[in-house]
Formats: C-alpha cells, structure tokens, sequence
C-alpha cells in the first residue's frame, strides 16, 4: 500500500474524520494523507526522509524508516526540537494508515513510537491524545498477542503501571472510542482500506476483518469499562450494531475466521447481560438469526478448524434461552433442525468444556422441552459415548473430555428413572472400559466411575474376566486393568480387594508356568498390592511370597523375580519375620537355572540395600563369586545398563575386573562410553588404581575421549594425585602420538588442566631441562659428524659407535614442540631456560630427521628458540667474551652452569651456539675481529696446554677456530696453525690417541681457505714434512688398526682431504701423494670390516679423499698409481658391501652420491668384467638387502653395462644372420634356433614374472614396488639402439611369456588414470626420459612414491616405443568399455603427444637424406592434422601417399591412405599401400620405415627393375630385397621368400605361372 499526495476529495473536504486538530485522520487509503506543505515544514531533513519512506508502498522501507524515527524518540533529549506540532499532525494522519498494515512489526513499531511520543512529551501531547488514544486502545485490542500484549505492556508502562489511569482512558476517550468503532464498521471497508490496484480480494478482506474484529473487541472492552455507554452514547451505538458488517463475521464457512466469529459471541454475551440486547429487539433479533444461520456452516470437513468455538456458542445459546422462556428459537424457523444437525456434528470432535456446555443448554431448555428428552437428548449422549470410544484417549485433551462427558451424562441420566436409561448408562461404562485403553492414569474419570457401582461389582467382573474365554479377553484389551484401577479407587473396597487377591494367588498355584503369559493384569495387581498401604493383606502377601520358591520356573523368573523385588521394598517385608528366608530360598532356585547373569544381577540391584548386604554375606549364596565371574565376561551389549542408578553390585573391585575384562576382549572404547553413569568414588579409583587414563585416553573415538577428558578433569580438580596422572598421560601421548591437530588437542586439555589444577604445570614444564634431555639422549651417535656443521669436531666430545635410539629422540623432539606449543597458550611461562631447551631440541631434530627413514619436516615448526626470542643477547662480541670467560648464570647465552653440564646437551647447545655465531659475524667489522683474535689465540693456546682441559673446552676452541677462520685472511691465522701443528711432530702413538688428537682436529679447522691462491702452503713445508714423518710413524705402529685409532683415523682422512687441496702442498713432492693414498687404501680394506668402528663416517671419509686426489698429479704430470689398483678394486667391492648399520636416510644419500660420482668418473671398461656379479646381486634382493640406494647405484651400473654389451652383442648377431643368408636357405629357417645370449635374461623375464606388486602403489612397499619397475626399465634397456631383428627376438619373447599384455594391464590399473591434474604437473621430459639416479639418492617413501608413478608413465611411453602395433591388440581387447575409455583418454592426452612428436621429429631428421636422393619425392609434414605426405612428381603428375596418426597413436594404428595412383597399375598400387601399412603393423615399424620402403619401390618401379610376379613388389615387405629368383622356362623373376612360401604352400617346386620346375638352389 502507498500514499500519495492530496487528491482533489481531500482538499475540499471538511470533515475530518477521526482527526481533532485541523487535519483529517482516516483509517482508508485515499484520503486523510499529510499535506506536502506540512510534511515541508518537518524540522530536519532527517525527518523528511522518514516521512517520505513512510508513504512508499514497499513495507521494508517503512520497517526501516521505523526504527530510524524510533531511534531519534530514544534519544528524546538530543532531538526534543524535532518533535513539535507539525510532526505530531503528520505522525497523527501517516499513524492511522500504519495500523492497518499486514506486517505486525509496522504495526507493533507504530503503536509503540505514539506510546513513546506521549510519555515523552507529557502535557506537550495533551491537545494530541484524542488522536492517538483511541488508535493505541485498538491496537491492545488487536487478536494477534504478539501485537497486542507488547503494546498493552508499553501502554502500561507509560502511566506507570496504574490500573486506575488505564481505566481511566476508556472513559475520558469514550465518544472518541465509539468513534473509531464507527469509522470501522460503518464507513470502512474491504475496498475503502485496501488499494485494489496492489491487493487481491482475499488480502483485502483478511485486513478488513482483522481491523473490524479488533474494532469489536474494542467494543467489548469498552462497554467493560464504561456501564453507562449505552445510555451516554446510544444512537452511535445503534448505528454500529444495526450495521451489517459486524454480524457478519458470524461466519464459519472457510474456518480461518474463528477467533473473529467468537469475539462477536463475545460481544452478544456482552451486550445480552449488559441488557442492552432485550430493549433493543431488532438488533438482538438480527444478531440471534446470524448466529443460528451460522451453525450449518459447521460440517465434517471444518469441525476439526472450528471445534475450539463450539463450546462457546452453546454456552451463548444456553444464555439466550433465558430470554422469554426461549423466544430466540422462535426467530428462525428451523432452529431446532439446525441445532440437532450442529450437535450431531460437532460431538464427533468434541473439546473441553463441549460437553459442560451442551449440557448447560440442556439444563436451559429443558423447562420448556425444547428438545426431546428420549428422541433427541439421549441418542446424542449415547452415539457420543460410542464415539470418543472409538477415538481412544491418547489424543490431546481426551482425558479431561472423557472425564467431562461422563460427568455430565450421569448428571443427565438421573433425570431419568427409567430402567432402559440405567442399563444403557451400565453398558457404555463397561464399553469404555473396554475399548482397549488404560484409565490408570485419568485419576479424575476413575473417581467419576468408580462411585457408579459397590466394589464388589468390579470384583466380580474382574473375576469373571479371568475365567472367560481366552478370544473374549483378546476382544477387551486393557479391561481388566480399567476394572481394576476402579476397584482400587472405590470406597468400602477391603473386603473386595482380599477376594481379588486369593483369587490372583488361586490362579497362580492352579498354572504357574503360564499364568503370567495367560494373564498380563496378574502380575501388574499384584505389583500393585506390594507397594500400596494396603495392611490388611499382610498376612495373604506373607503366606504368597513363602510359596514362590516353590512356583518359580525358569521362564517365569523374571516375573516372579519383580515381585520379590517389590516385596523387598514394601512395608510388607519389614512386617514379615520369614521374609529374608523366602528371598535366600528364591535366589538358590533361580541360580540353579541356566538363565543370563545380567538378568540375575537385576533382581538382585532392585532389592532394598540392607537386604542385599544379608544376602552378599549368605554362605548358600556365593554372591562375590557369581559376580566376579559376570564382570570378566561381561561384554557392553546392554548400553550400560549395569552402570545406571546406585548399583549394589558395583565396588571397587569389580569395577577394576570390569576393565580388565574390557581391555582383555579389546573393548575400551564401550567401557569408556558408559563410564558417565558411575558413580564418581568408582571413577577415582579406577583412575588412581590402574593403568586406564594412558590405556583410554586419546585411543578411543573424538566423542568419547572428550567426554572422558571432562569426567577425569571434574575429578582431578578435587584429587592432585589423578591430576599429576592425568597431565603424564597426556605428556605421554603428546610424545608418542604425535600430529598438527592431536598437538592442538594435547595443548587444549593441558591448558585446561593447569587452569583448574596449577600444581600440574612442574609436570609439562621441567624443572631441570638438562636431565629431561639426558634421559632421552644418553650419548652422542657418532653419524652426528656427517650432517652437522661440526663435522669431525664432534669427536672432540666421547661418540658411541651404536646409532641412537631414534624412538626416543622423537619423544624428546615431540615433546619439546608440545611444550613449545604450550607456550604458545601460556605465554607468561615463557623463560631463558625453557627457550634455551627447545633451541637445543630444535638443533637435534637436523640429526633425527637426517638419520631417520622417515623424516618430518613439521618437527622443525619451533617458535620459542634463541632465534626468535628477542631477550636473548646475540652480540658477537659479548658470546665470544662469553665463551672465553663463561658466566656464572644469569641470561648469558653460555652459562657456567650448561658448560659443565651433561656432555651431550653441551654438544647440541655448542651447535646452537656455533649457528648464532654464524647469524651475527656478517655484522662484525675487521677491526672488531682483528681485536677478538688474541684473545682468541691466548684462548685456543692455554686450552692445547693445559692438561686440565676439558672436551667441551676443545669444542669451544673448535666452534672460535670456525669462526675466525672463515673471516679471517689466511695469513692471520697462521700463528694458529704453526702452533696446532708443532703439536704433531713427534708425537708418540698412545699420546695422540689419549689427547693430542685433539689438537689435530682443531688444526683441521684452520685449513679450509677457500681464498688462498694456488701456490699457497698453509704450514711451513719443513714443518709439514716433520708432520709427514709423524704421520708415517703413527700408521707403521701396531695401534693404526686398533679401534682406539679410528678417531684418529678420521681425522687424519680429513686432515689429507683438505691439505691436498693446495697446489703448494701437491707440488712439495711425493711423500704427501704417497702417505694420502696409504692411508685412503688402509682405510677402504677396513670398510670391508663389520667391526670397524665409525664405519659409516669412515667410508665417506675414504670417498672424500679419493676425490681429492684423483684431481692431483705429481710434478711429473704422472698420476701416482702405487695404490691405484687396490684402490679403485676397493671402491667398487663397497658398491656390493652391505653395512648393519645403514639405514635408508640422509646419511645414505651422501654416500652413495659421493660413491656414484666416484664409479661412474671411472672407464666403463673396469666394471664389465664386474657384469655378472652386479647382474647376480641386483636380481638377487637378499644380497642387497633393504637398503634402496645400494639397488639404484648397481641397477643404474648395470643398465650401463647392458647397453655397453649389447652393442657387441647385435654385431655378433646381424654378422651371423648375414652368413646364413648367404647360403639359399631361408633366415627364418634357424629362428628357432637363437642363441639364449641373443635372447633377453631369462632370470629377468622370471624376476618381472614372480614378482609383480599385488597391491596398488599407494598401499604396496614402496621400494619393492620401484625394483619390480627397474626390472622392466632393464628389459626395455636392451631394446635400446637395437636392431630389427633382435628387437623381434625380445618381442617374441615377450610374447611367448604373455609379459606384454600382463605389463600393459599392470601399469593401467596401477596409474590413476583419472588423476589428470598430478599428471598436468609432470614435464614431458619425465615421461619419455628417466634417469635412475635422477632423484639423487633420495630414500625416503614419499621421493619414491612419486617416483613410482612418473615411472609408471615413462614404462608405459617405452613399451609404446618398442612394441609398436601390439598396443592396438591389447587395447582393443580390453573388454571393460569404460576402462578402455579411460585409458585412451590418459594415453591421447600425456603420451600419445609425446610420441607423435617424435615420429614427426625423427622424419625431420633424415628428411634432407631420402629427399636428396631423389628430386622428385617431396615429404611435407603437417602438425595439426598430424599427417606426413610424401609425393613423386612424375611427367608433371603426382603419385602420393599419406600417413595419418590418430589422436590416441599408437592405441590405434597408423592409418597409409593412397592419395592418387600415377604411371602403376591398381594392383600393385593396392600392393604397394598393403606393404607400407604392413612395415607398422605387422613389423613394428616407424613411419620412416613405411617410408622409406614406400620410396624405394616408387624409385625401384621408375628406375627398370622387375617386380616379384607373386606380391608385385620390386622390394619385399619383410626382408627388403630385390626379385634374384629367375624362372629357368618363363624368365619371370621372384622374390626367394615370395617362392619358398609358394612352394610351401603348393607342395612342389613349380613356377607360379608357366609351372615348370625352378631348380630349388638356383
């Protein structure tokens, strides 16, 4: 709805309505709209906008321009110049036609604005009132209490919640109110406040009589309020209810109106009592026809809508029968019709209150009989009966309308002495009670009924229930039990109740075994009895429950078992002295059946506590036994039921039997399910006493551990002692099972743990980090040396030659990022000493993650380090000082304290040290350095001198001599070294072995000099050559191949590396070259030795100075060869060695990198003499072993070799194929006849035929997985630069073996063939090129996993390659479509490009060759349609032919199309086209091949040589050759194949065409 502007009726118009001010106020659409001139004058645009939104049609708009104006009200004070007299006209004429709107929030927001207006401005609005009081009354009086109660609530509110200034407004506002009333029924209506341009009619009407039923409750309220209305005001209200449109509301047709229609019921109540209806016929006359018209709107498909406002319009009529001893049926002539019609129907969904009404218009009109006692009254009251019978009482109300029914049914019966009336009113009381419903639970109705008969009635009907026949008591379900329930009820029912009882017990006795499946009421009665007050059947119930031991049968233990259970908590077991006796002899019978535990432990939970201690401590019984047994086989199949309630059979002990039992049968996670029914003393002990937290906790589902988390907190905050437990199993966990999101879980529950029990937090944060880093670390592994930038400095500290315990450096490492991860929660926790532990762990995780198979990269998400807290003072200066003269304490980086410490925290916080070092030396100037190094120097020298000085001093001068050593120029550090070095001379054996060594790994510090020039010597040579000599002394003595001399060793391999760097050094002479060659060969013979200690370091080391040397030469320019033999026969022996302690890591990779570099700078020629040997150990898995790199370094060699033999190989082959076609028969002959050294390995064959992966990749042992593909990249090795011939011999064989087929449909199922995007990712250099070493000696399963799958695709682009059309056969052949479709958009889209370039790269190549032969062949090449035409210009004509590769090449083959036929016949054409294809798809050839074989006939054919008169080909399509078969009578000539398969074929030696016989050899 939308306001516009004045229109022409307005503006001349004078009466203004419901307005008192000057404007006219309309409830319509059309007029009594704001003047623009009004709306102008609004004192802010602010409100201008509100207004102007206010008039649009869009009802959001409106809703908004609300809340604007009510947030200006709010704040009344700010604004208070807004709201004058122009807004109030405005706000007056724009309110009225808000409250009719549809949206009751615009109506609501409208009424509660004017409500703030008037408390606001108070006497201001005074003038006003009578404009707004009347429209906010009828907003009170709306229908819709969402809308009416608020305002109701502001209206009060704003008079201060005093009901006598409330009451007051429908007095003052009386001429007012009736106006309004007025303005509603009589000039309104649907058309008037509804614009039909924007309204349906139904809309319009909806609106019309929400507004005129508010207008009606108005009235009411009015006439409430005001007894004198209708003398004060009684034309207005004559002409409001002589109005039609009032009474017309009385109508129930559609039934949506029904809350109007019983406003105007309302209304005429009013108005009748108010007398105002008897001194004014016509209207009470008018308003009686409408209402008696209005009860045939009533029918069966409405009663359901309407049944809620029946009992008011009987109510109304039984009130208006009053009037003139019921004149008002006198109105309508078919008054009584239509009510019998309105009762009939309306008793079929009848609501409370309904039958306290019908029976109140009984009771009215009963004086003057308008309807018939016998014909009419008491039909209605029996088919009502029948009727809520067979609706039963489950639905909402039923009860109370039963209830109300029969109360006013037996009020209408006593009207009537006749005998009929009572047995009807007999009958149905007995029909109720039967119609298969419980009246147990209507207290109300049996108190009704059980008075209509004595006691012994329901008795005796109870008894004759039980003896009827057993279809009878199918019929009348619940009968007994309604009976029953009355009995009980009756009054005078003792005597009754006794013989009931006897009979029950009589009944039991006769069948006991089936007397509670026969009979459902038995048990339930006598259930009843036991726990009523019922004292007098004492002596009956004592003398029942004696006898029960005796009647009980395993299928009645159940019901027998309940009422001994009652009967144990009934005033009747205290009363009986036997009582415990009959419970002991009941329970020794049921133990003897074969019945559940579970049942059993039932009974025995329901009965009385103190006579369940009795029967627990009864001899006979066993109890303790019986229940122990239940726990530990008890299996969590009854939803934990034994843990609900206070369960007597539940302690200490069997609780902890009962978690055994779940942990034997693998059922924690039940167990843990039900544990928030027991009973918290249960809890605790089991949390305090067993193992359960660490064993539950975090190995059951999300739900369940949360939960379990919350009961073990709420307890833990009450008990330290499961606090304390609680925290270590979730340390424990947070080391063992370790995640990004179990992490953040661990955190989340530590934190809540410290929050509510503080005292935990010494548990996750120590006290003393250094033993905490012990306990994990107890010594340091010697690999350290190979991958931390200590290098053989570690040794300086005591290495043990056993590798770590990894499992434990990842606890340690796990804990310390839970404890990072702590801090990140708890940041007030944060210290030095903590941060100074997790630096020292971070540095630890560069060893764990370089010796581990399984690396993770997420161990290094440290955020608390020395690197990343900035109170830690990182000045070069001040550490160097620092390290010189420790601190005692306090925050310096390196304390007194960690200095003498444990040794192998003090190594890995030496590392730390060493990286913060590195970070802060690019800050420090020359002069800074040049000013640190004496003290540096006085440092280094007192430590050397010192025999009191410790390893971790020797590593402190290491980490100083590092530093300054790459900082510093060669010169300044000279001193250093001469000093380092005059230690060595002369030094004897068991002294360098004891301590001097120490002095030469600290010289090895000083001879990395990367700025030296060429000719520079970094000792004095005269000093070298006495360090020579030393040197020679120390590996002549018997100590050199002591393991006290493996340090030594080590760093004397180091010492060599690095000092046979320096040309200086290498031009001194021989001695270096020759000692350093010794030593490298001493050293490698003891690599070949299991017990040699620091093996894995030593081998590297070995490879080091080999590296070295190779690149050195004497002065002679002769290589120094003396050991060169022993040395390189060692280096290859350590490609077949295996080491117990490799393991597939980083340590790994390094060495067989170095080792790679080392074998493969040597000549090829050296290992073929190793072929066999490294054949045997790469097909033989046990030689090498799990260990992957030793596979791809003697796979990668053999691969080498294979190809460096098979050339040999082919020669041998093609030369001896030559000699057998030199003779006249045929090669194909002695095909049979291959030598197996022609042949592909047999044992490879064997190897890729046994060994095929029978998982996918993905679930498969990843480094099996990648040898089974380096088996096939081996076969497909040999295919390799082969030639034709032999490449069929593989191809054969292959076949043969059916290895083809089976590779093809292994790699297919093995690829994700729909996994295009990882395939999107590869290079195509990838999938047509691989390289085995391409991964550089990568171990790990995730580098070989994706290896894997690039594999995968490159053996499928090689067995393209080499097996030409066999592809299309076994592509073809798929017989599951949809995998063939797959497949074939796989192929065409990652391979098939692959292999269309190269066909078209390869033609490329050797275009110029076949075209420079011959000016007339032209060869064009087309990429996009991926066609080759070659044509021949023949007498200004062309002879052309094309090949045509399809988008899936070579799934489907190679297409040869003859383009045009020049100067041939068609025959030989067909012929020619035939043999073309024939090359690709029959002999696995190339397009260059077909090619090539396509221009040597067109050449042959154009240059005068004779075609085979068999196959009309000047060449042979298998073997190439010319016709050199003559016939000796027609002198045709033949090919020699075309002629042996004719003689074959024919039998005889015969010419094809003349039939003469052709001599077989000539």
């Amino acid at each position: 709805m939308s306001f516009g502007g004045i229109n022409t009726f307005q503006q001349y118009n004078t009466d203004l309505g419901l307005g008192h001010n000057g404007v006219r106020i309309s409830l319509n659409y059309f007029d009594g709209l704001p003047d623009p001139s009004l709306l102008n004058s609004l004192y802010s645009n602010e409100l201008k906008l509100i207004f102007k939104s206010l008039l649009k049609r869009d009802e959001t708009t409106k809703e908004k321009a609300l809340m604007d104006l009510s947030n200006l009200i709010s704040d009344f004070n700010q604004n208070e110049y807004f709201f004058n007299d122009i807004f109030l006209l405005c706000w007056s004429q724009i309110y009225a036609k808000l409250i009719i709107s549809d949206y009751k929030v615009i109506r609501l927001q409208s009424h509660q604005i004017t409500i703030m207006l008037v408390k606001s401005l108070r006497k201001k609005i005074s003038k006003f009132l009578k404009d707004f009081i009347p429209l906010i009354l009828l907003g009170t009086c709306e229908l819709d209490y969402s809308v009416s109660k608020p305002s109701l609530n502001e209206l009060t509110e704003c008079f201060n919640k005093d009901p006598a200034k409330i009451n007051a407004l429908w007095a003052v506002f009386q001429e007012q109110l009736l106006n309004l009333v007025k303005e509603i029924v009589v000039n309104e209506n649907e058309d008037t406040i509804s614009d039909e341009r924007y309204s349906s009619k139904e809309e319009s009407e909806f609106r019309y009589h929400r507004v005129i039923a508010s207008a009606v409750l108005l009235l009411i309220k009015l006439f409430v309020h005001n007894k004198n209305v209708s003398e004060r005001n009684s034309s207005s209200l004559k002409v409001i209810l002589s109005d039609e449109s009032i009474w017309k509301l009385l109508n129930l047709k559609n039934g949506q109106n029904t809350n109007a229609y019983e406003t105007v019921l309302r209304l005429i109540d009013v108005l009748y009592r108010r007398g105002y209806m008897p001194s004014h016929k016509n209207i009470m006359k008018l308003a009686v026809k409408k209402l008696l018209k209005s009860l045939t709107h009533i029918t069966s498909k409405n009663i359901l809508k309407v049944c809620p406002v029946l009992p008011s319009i009987l109510n109304l009529l039984a009130t208006l029968d009053d009037y003139e001893d019921g004149t008002i049926w006198s109105y309508d002539k078919s008054s009584k019709e239509k009510v019998l019609k309105f009762l009939s129907v309306s008793r079929t969904s009848p609501s409370p209150g309904f039958f306290n009404a019908v029976f109140a218009l009984y009771s009215s009109t009963k004086r003057h009989s308008f309807l018939d006692y016998y014909l009419e009254w008491l039909p209605f009251w029996q088919k009502s009966v029948q009727r809520l019978n067979e609706k039963g009482f489950s639905a909402r109300n039923s009860a109370e309308v039963l209830n109300e029914f029969w109360t006013n049914f037996l009020k209408f019966a006593e009207d009537s002495s006749e005998e009929r009336v009572k047995k009807m009113v007999e009958s149905e009381i007995f029909n109720s009670l039967s119609c298969g419903k419980s009246l147990s639970e209507y207290t109300k109705l049996n108190q009704t009924l059980s008075g209509v008969f004595p006691p012994d009635k329901w008795e005796r009907e109870i008894e004759d229930y039980f003896t009827s026949d057993e279809d009878i008591r199918k019929i009348k379900v619940s009968f007994e039990k309604n009976l029953f329930a009355l009995l009980v009820t009756s009054p005078n029912n003792e005597s009754a109740i006794s013989r009931l009882f006897d009979f029950f017990v009589q009944l039991i006795e006769t069948d006991p075994s089936n007397v509670f499946n026969k009979y459902d009421g038995v048990y339930d009665a006598l259930n009843y009895f036991l726990d009523s007050d019922m004292i007098f059947l004492n002596g009956k119930i004592g003398k029942f429950i004696n006898e029960i031991p005796t009647l009980v049968q395993e299928s009645t233990y159940q019901n027998f078992a309940g009422i001994m259970a009652q009967y144990s908590n009934s005033k009747f077991f205290k009363m009986n002295t036997d009582a415990i006796t009959s419970l002991e002899d009941f329970f020794i019978v049921a133990l003897s059946f074969n019945l559940p535990k579970t049942i059993i432990l039932a009974t025995m939970n329901e009965l009385d506590n103190d006579i369940y201690q009795q029967l627990m401590k009864s001899d006979s019984l066993e109890l303790e036994l019986y229940i122990e047994d239940f726990m530990k086989n008890y299996k969590f199949d009854d939803s934990g039921e034994i843990f609900k309630g206070n369960n007597k059979f539940l302690n200490q002990r069997t609780i902890t039997t009962l978690y055994r039992s779940a942990v034997a049968n693998g059922q924690v996670e039940q167990f843990c399910a039900v544990l928030s029914k027991l009973d918290e003393t249960f809890f605790s002990t089991l949390l305090l006493n067993t193992d359960f937290l660490s064993c539950a906790l975090y190995e059951v589902s999300e739900d369940t551990n949360e939960k379990l988390f919350k009961l073990s907190l709420q307890l833990a905050k009450g008990n330290s002692e499961i606090a304390n437990k609680l925290a270590q199993v979730i340390l424990q966990h947070a080391q063992v099972y370790f995640s990004p999101g179990a992490k953040e879980k661990y955190v989340t529950h530590a934190v809540e743990l410290i929050n509510d029990c503080n005292d935990t937090s010494q548990i996750f944060f120590p006290a003393n980090a250094i033993e905490v880093f012990a306990r994990y670390m107890p010594a340091i592994d010697y690999r350290s040396s190979l991958v931390s930038s200590l290098s053989t400095n570690t040794h300086l500290l005591l290495t043990d030659d056993k590798p770590i315990n990894l499992k434990n450096m990842q606890k340690l490492i796990r804990y310390a990022l839970f404890l990072d991860a702590l801090l990140d929660a708890l940041p007030e926790r944060v210290n030095n000493h903590i941060v100074a532990f997790i630096t020292v762990v971070s540095e630890l995780v560069t060893d764990y993650n370089c010796l581990s198979e399984e690396p993770n990269d997420l161990y290094y998400d440290f955020g608390h380090t020395i690197f990343k807290h900035g109170k830690v003072n990182l000045n070069f200066s001040d550490i160097v000082g620092n390290v010189i003269q420790p601190a005692n304490g306090g925050d310096a980086m390196l304390t007194f304290d960690i200095a003498e410490s444990n040794s192998v925290y003090f190594f890995y916080y030496s590392r730390v040290l060493y990286k913060v070092l590195l970070n802060s030396i690019d800050t420090v100037s020359s002069t800074t350095l040049n000013g640190l190094l004496a003290s540096v120097e006085s440092f280094v020298t007192k430590t050397v001198r010192d025999q009191k000085s410790t390893d971790k001093d020797y590593l402190l001068c290491a980490i100083l001599l590092l530093m300054f050593n790459r900082s510093n120029s060669k010169d300044e550090m000279t001193k250093l070294r001469t000093f380092l070095a005059s230690q060595l001379i002369g030094i004897r054996e068991v002294e360098l072995v004891d301590q001097e060594f120490k002095s030469l790994a600290l010289l090895n510090n000083l001879l990395d000099i990367p700025q030296a020039d060429k000719q520079f010597v970094p000792i004095a040579p005269q000093r070298l050559n006495m360090i020579f000599r030393s040197i020679l002394k120390w590996l002549d003595s018997d100590l050199a191949y002591e393991p006290s001399f493996s340090t030594v060793r080590l760093l004397l391999l180091d010492f060599f590396t690095k000092l046979m760097r320096f040309e200086g050094v290498r031009d001194m002479g021989i001695t270096a070259f020759e000692l350093s060659e010794r030593l490298l060969a001493d050293s490698l013979s003891m690599c070949q030795i299991d017990d040699t200690l620091y093996l894995l370091e030593l081998r590297s080391s070995c490879l080091n100075l080999y590296e070295t040397l190779s690149q050195g030469v004497s002065k002679n320019g002769e290589e120094i060869s003396e050991y060169g033999d022993e040395i390189q026969e060692n280096l290859i022996e350590l490609m077949f060695l295996n080491f117990n302690q490799e393991r597939n890591n980083q340590v790994s990779t390094l060495f067989y990198q170095k080792l790679y570099k080392v074998i493969s700078s040597m000549e090829l020629k050296k290992l073929e003499s190793q072929y066999k040997r490294i054949f045997e150990v790469v097909l033989n898995d046990k030689d090498i072993g799990s260990n992957i790199n030793q596979s791809r370094l003697l796979t990668t060699l053999l691969g080498s070799l294979v190809v460096k033999t098979q050339q040999d190989i082919i020669i041998e082959y093609e030369l001896r194929i030559q000699k057998q076609t030199g003779s006249d028969v045929d090669g194909s002959a002695s095909d049979n006849d291959v030598n197996s050294k022609f042949k592909l390995p047999q044992k490879l064959l064997q190897k890729v035929t046994d060994e095929v992966p029978k998982e996918y990749l993905e679930y498969e042992n990843k480094n099996s997985f990648i040898k089974y593909l380096w088996y096939w990249h081996l076969i497909l090795m040999y295919f390799k630069d082969t030639s034709y011939n032999m490449r069929q011999i593989f191809i054969e064989q292959l076949k043969e073996a059916g290895l083809i087929n089976r590779m093809f449909d292994f790699i297919t199922d093995q690829i994700d063939l729909r996994d295009t995007e990882f395939w999107k990712q590869v290079d195509t250099k990838e999938i047509s090129e691989y390289n085995i070493v391409g991964n550089n000696f990568s171990p790990y399963k995730e580098d070989i996993f994706e290896e894997c799958k690039k594999l995968l695709g490159h053996t499928l682009y090689q067995l393209f390659n080499n097996v030409g059309c066999l592809t299309s056969i076994w592509w073809l052949n798929i017989k599951d479509r949809t995998l063939q479709n797959d497949i074939e958009k796989f192929v065409s889209e990652f391979i098939s490009p692959i292999l269309i370039k190269n066909e078209f790269d390869d033609i490329n190549s050797k275009m110029d060759r076949l075209t420079s032969n011959d000016d007339a062949l032209t060869i064009k090449l087309n990429n996009i349609t991926n066609e080759v035409k070659a044509s021949y210009l023949i007498d200004d004509q062309k002879l052309e032919i094309s090949f045509k590769l399809p988008k899936n090449y070579p799934l489907t083959n190679i297409q040869v199309n003859g383009v045009s036929r020049v100067g041939i016949s068609e025959q030989k054409w067909k012929q020619w086209i035939m043999s073309t294809q024939h090359v690709i798809t029959g002999m696995n050839g190339s397009v260059l091949d077909s090619l090539e074989l396509f221009t040597k006939n067109v050449h042959l054919q154009f240059s005068g040589f004779e075609e085979c008169a068999i196959c009309y080909s000047i060449l042979h399509a298998v073997d190439r050759k010319l016709p050199s078969k003559t016939c000796p009578t027609c002198k045709n000539k033949f090919h020699g194949a075309c002629l042996y398969k004719w003689f074959r074929s024919s039998g005889n030696n015969t010419c094809p065409l003349c039939r003469s016989e052709i001599p077989f050899r000539r």
